[in-house]
């Protein structure tokens, strides 16, 4: 049976190499960057190769939702929950070594919605998910939502 250590070490040989990225990587695990990226991305290499890294559990909100719910008790929950999606978002990326993120709406706060206005807040998430990842496609993926 394989141990941690020998199946990193195993899998940092295949191409495209995904590991997820941590907020609590230590300073050890990368390397400087080569003239290939841009001075302030990281790097992050296993085996002494450049490995993908993939942050999966990414949240974003969108301030758009907000016009949709006006003195609903849901404006409270629609404003938390996640970040917007702006160039800090990137540079906060390139600083961890994040190489591609997938972002989604945290906790589907819009259950409780009638069904009118949970179709109305899903389909501004998804139209505003869709619109960054298309703008940012070799950065960003998206998991969307339905509105049950």
């Amino acid at each position: 049976m394989l141990n941690r250590r020998t199946f990193i070490k195993q899998g940092a040989h295949f191409a495209g190499a995904t590991l997820v990225a941590s907020t609590t990587m230590g300073e050890g695990e990368a390397q400087t960057p080569n003239v290939s990226t841009p001075a302030s991305r990281r790097e992050v290499r296993v085996g002494g190769k450049r490995v993908k890294v993939v942050d999966v559990h990414a949240h974003a909100v969108f301030p758009e939702v907000a016009a949709l719910l006006k003195d609903s008790p849901l404006a409270q929950a629609a404003r938390g929950g996640g970040r917007a999606l702006g160039p800090d978002r990137i540079q906060e990326m390139d600083k961890r070594g994040i190489d591609v993120q997938v972002v989604e709406v945290n906790t589907f706060w819009w259950y409780p919605a009638d069904r009118d206005l949970a179709t109305k807040i899903v389909d501004t998430h998804n139209a505003g998910l869709a619109k960054w990842c298309e703008g940012h496609s070799d950065r960003f993926v998206a998991l969307t939502s339905p509105a049950l």
